[in-house]
């Protein structure tokens, strides 16, 4: 959604936390290595991956299809991230 703020204040805060919050794939990608046998490892990074990618194809789609307004875009968003988090913080390990 970065892009399609017109003013430069917002976009260069927007790509910084943007930035910011890569960091969520290296732990991803530490857990997946620590924790899961080696013959799961390249199946797991390949899901990881393929889904990171379908939140892009779904905000192209909401862009195209349903509508320019973006609120109800990120307010989706926010609770798969905040229920994928719960579940992360209740169902995995500490630490690998």
């Amino acid at each position: 959604m970065c892009i399609f703020c017109t003013n430069y204040w917002v976009r260069l805060v927007c790509f910084a936390v943007l930035g910011i919050t890569q960091t969520k794939n290296g732990v991803a990608y530490a857990w997946i290595s620590g924790i899961n046998l080696e013959r799961d490892k390249s199946l797991l990074i390949g899901i990881l991956n393929a889904w990171d990618q379908s939140q892009v194809i779904l905000i192209m789609f909401y862009y195209n299809y349903v509508s320019r307004n973006w609120f109800p875009l990120y307010l989706g968003m926010a609770i798969l991230a905040a229920i994928a988090h719960l579940v992360m913080i209740f169902l995995s390990h500490e630490s690998p």
